[in-house]
């Protein structure tokens, strides 16, 4: 794809400072390489992700003008709430290290990705890297019976595999329909089957994520302008999935709505430990990754006779968000509900802001001065609505599946919200808002 620049400002200091660009373009590619070992998770990563998240965050420090959204507010926020619980922790050592690990990503990515992804041209980039490694680890998987490089003990079992091609998908396809050329259009569908190859080829497939696709591709179809359009690519998306899938891949997904049998009623028993552990320490919760190490002392004799011994020592609470009302308490619930309603908000302002441009129709400030933009192309502003609508179809697919797998630790929310944060960063310097225009006169 093509990187249309945007319209220059007084204000976007790294197009005066060539020291600033050249810092920001090296910025950008310790950022990719940190987002592939982090996201693909190879099997030799040797010290990289500290050396190149020290590296970032250093860099960010010393950037006189910092951009820091909301979001990363938040997350500072809530790296404070897990610092407070490390001494409250029944296993601190644990506590410590899940605060680290969040600190690292934190600090050494999140803050440098909204810092030096600050212009169309290197979202793009990010954007297209993040589109490479779903679709790498959907290859990996089709051979390898649905898991990841890393496999199940790093983190990259058919659920969390399935949740990455559910996310993996809209961004593809709006990435198609933003698409100019027709070879930049095959470019973009090709990698479709081998997601959906990933996803039925596991030998346990992964329901949630079932829904997480549902999710997606609901919003695709609900927002399109042209919906009949939309409802025969589903079609055809359904056509090709049924051809790929064998018959245990439906049976098991017709056992979707039965929640009394399996793995769906021990996610029930798992999460009804966490409200318990909720219950009893209401503001701040247990401590980061902590539930294993305090099963016993919440779970009931019911559950302990259904199983015939304890759940202690289970690993995960299948879902992000009993894994954070547990873990995290209601500060936890609090703050990563702000970050999930701002990440929303700023998405919602860019499709509108895009929508008020194209349909050429200036707002008016209260004391009548028509809001002046800068001049978009039609091409640059259908670019902007289908990363957009990407981004929003993406982060409801993780959203829906992280309803039934743990991935409050892993980094996927959290690059996603920066990225989000940047994107609207970008958007607000390239079409200024009323707000900002009212502020001039």
């Amino acid at each position: 794809m093509d990187k249309p620049m945007a319209p220059r400002h007084s204000n976007d200091k790294s197009v005066d400072n060539p020291k600033s660009a050249e810092g920001g373009e090296l910025a950008t590619k310790f950022l990719l390489f940190y987002m592939w070992l982090d996201l693909i998770r190879p099997s030799f990563v040797w010290h990289f992700p500290k050396l190149l998240s020290t590296a970032l965050f250093v860099n960010w420090l010393l950037q006189p003008d910092k951009r820091i959204p909301r979001q990363n507010l938040l997350m500072l926020l809530l790296l404070g709430v897990m610092v407070i619980d490390i001494p409250i922790a029944q296993n601190a050592f644990a506590a410590v290290w899940t605060t680290y690990g969040m600190a690292v990503l934190f600090l050494g990515l999140c803050l440098p990705l909204v810092q030096f992804i600050n212009s169309i041209a290197r979202f793009q980039v990010i954007l297209h890297s993040l589109m490479g490694i779903f679709v790498v680890i959907g290859a990996w998987a089709s051979v390898h019976r649905g898991y990841g490089p890393a496999a199940a003990d790093g983190g990259q079992d058919e659920n969390y595999v399935t949740a990455c091609m559910a996310m993996g998908l809209p961004l593809l396809l709006y990435s198609y329909l933003s698409a100019e050329t027709k070879l930049k259009k095959v470019l973009y569908l090709a990698p479709i089957p081998i997601l959906l190859l990933a996803v039925v080829v596991a030998e346990n497939p992964s329901r949630g994520g079932f829904l997480g696709f549902t999710g997606a591709i609901g919003y695709m179809v609900y927002y399109s302008k042209r919906r009949i359009a939309a409802l025969i690519s589903v079609g055809v998306l359904a056509v090709v999935l049924g051809l790929m899938a064998g018959a245990s891949y439906w049976q098991e997904m017709e056992t979707m709505t039965d929640t009394e049998a399996g793995t769906a009623d021990h996610r029930k028993d798992l999460w009804r430990i966490a409200t318990y552990m909720f219950m009893s320490y209401p503001l701040t919760g247990i401590g980061p990754n902590n539930y294993r190490w305090r099963i016993e002392e919440f779970e009931t004799n019911e559950i302990i006779e259904k199983y015939g011994h304890s759940l202690g020592g289970t690993a995960f609470t299948h879902s992000l968000y009993f894994e954070l009302l547990a873990e995290l308490g209601g500060a936890g619930v609090i703050l990563f509900g702000l970050i999930v309603l701002q990440n929303f908000r700023d998405l919602s302002q860019i499709k509108s802001r895009v929508r008020q441009i194209m349909n050429r129709k200036p707002a008016v400030v209260s004391i009548g001065v028509p809001l002046r933009l800068p001049p978009l192309s039609a091409g640059m502003l259908k670019l902007l609505q289908c990363y957009a609508d990407g981004l929003t179809a993406s982060f409801i697919a993780f959203l829906v599946c992280s309803a039934f797998i743990s991935t409050l630790y892993y980094s996927y929310f959290w690059i996603y919200s920066a990225l989000i944060a940047s994107f609207k960063l970008i958007v607000d310097k390239m079409a200024p808002a009323e707000t900002e225009q009212r502020r001039r006169f």
